[in-house]
């Protein structure tokens, strides 16, 4: 709003590096203390499918932070037309592993990455084209107590965004995990999509 584009570049470059190496981080945590954890949500034959499945992650937390900053442009239009080519992607990856017979686990897995990836990459063209810094603007030369801010803003934050899972009723997963069996979950996790899609479709 007060025309600062190379502050404005600045943060986000500084928030999507930031996430991705705290995300990184937490994900090799878990890798490490797979047998540890895993166990407790007869998980374990599939750590393979957790690393393939930590790159979803990080691009899901990437195409989030350039959504935001679209939208902070009042770019919505690419915003949530990247939304819109996750989901499309998505659908035709699974329907032609569907007609291929190969709808596994790893397949799918697969999929979404390639989803997100192209999502990614339509987000970043639109972020590089509509909210690019001049080239004669001078580099933002950010002041300790910016730093202090934005540190202080996204430690509350986080754990905000790990207080709200929680709450979530996809949490329940995580007990349905533990107490009886990843099968249980996905049935649980089905009824509660449709659940979810019948309340929209009454709205």
């Amino acid at each position: 709003k007060t025309g600062q584009l190379a502050a404005a570049a600045w943060l986000v470059r500084a928030v999507a590096r930031l996430r991705l190496v705290i995300n990184a981080a937490l994900l090799a945590v878990i890798l490490l203390a797979w047998n540890f954890a895993a166990p407790l949500f007869k998980v374990t034959p599939y750590r393979a499918e957790f690393a393939l499945f930590s790159l979803v992650v990080l691009l899901y937390f990437q195409v989030n932070v350039l959504q935001l900053t679209l939208a902070s442009h009042m770019q919505h239009r690419f915003g949530v037309g990247a939304s819109s080519i996750l989901s499309i992607g998505k659908l035709l990856a699974y329907l032609t592993l569907f007609m291929l017979q190969a709808m596994t686990l790893r397949n799918v897995i697969l999929a979404d990455i390639g989803a997100y990836v192209l999502a990614y990459g339509c987000a970043k063209g639109a972020h590089i084209r509509y909210c690019g810094v001049p080239k004669n603007t001078p580099a933002h030369r950010s002041t300790k107590a910016e730093r202090r801010r934005l540190f202080r803003y996204a430690f509350y934050n986080n754990f905000n965004d790990a207080g709200t899972l929680i709450l979530s009723s996809q949490s329940d997963n995580f007990f349905i995990a533990a107490f009886i069996d990843p099968i249980a979950v996905g049935a649980y996790s089905f009824y509660v999509r449709l659940n979810n899609i019948d309340r929209k479709s009454v709205v």
